[in-house]
């Protein structure tokens, strides 16, 4: 008896052993599987970080000088965005001009003197 549970004792250890075998084998493999993926991964970007970085950044920008509105700027409605200071200029006119149908506008200050 005494010989059949030193046998017992060692059959224990061996599937203790195989478990942590197991676990460290599917470790092993997770750790293997990332590194392929990231590996594949960094190939891809490296080879198409200009495309990439023109479909996320330069695709929406556009050049903008100094004489002219932002895009999506509106003033009482009227996109003006893009446009050069004398083409928004130009339109806003016109828009008043229709707006107003001939009819004079007072402006007066807050002194009470007409402008």
């Amino acid at each position: 008896m005494a010989g059949s549970s030193g046998y017992s004792i060692k059959i224990r250890r061996r599937k203790k052993r195989r478990k942590a075998e197991k676990k460290l084998n599917k470790g092993l493999f997770a750790v293997l599987a990332l590194v392929a993926v990231l590996g594949i991964a960094s190939k891809y970007l490296s080879d198409n970080s200009e495309k990439i970085y023109n479909v996320f950044a330069a695709k929406n920008v556009k050049t903008i000088t100094p004489q002219t509105y932002l895009e999506g700027v509106k003033i009482d409605g009227i996109d003006i965005g893009g446009l050069t200071y004398q083409q928004a200029e130009t339109l806003l006119k016109e828009s008043v001009d229709t707006t107003l149908d001939g009819n004079a506008v007072v402006i007066k200050s807050t002194d009470g003197r007409k402008q």
